[in-house]
């Protein structure tokens, strides 16, 4: 069974923080979640257990 690239969260209000966040990482094929806001996050990890 092939292993899943890391799930990584991004965390942050300002949407060209998580732009260039998401262009970096995602040349690297990690896969990425985003939120904007601490509550989002908590969220986003519970559903989706990042990395």
């Amino acid at each position: 069974m092939p292993e899943r690239p890391p799930q990584i969260l991004i965390i942050d209000d300002e949407s060209q923080i998580r732009r260039v966040l998401r262009s970096s990482l995602d040349s690297h094929g990690c896969g990425l979640l985003e939120a904007t806001s601490g509550q989002q996050g908590i969220e986003q990890v519970a559903q989706h257990q990042p990395d």
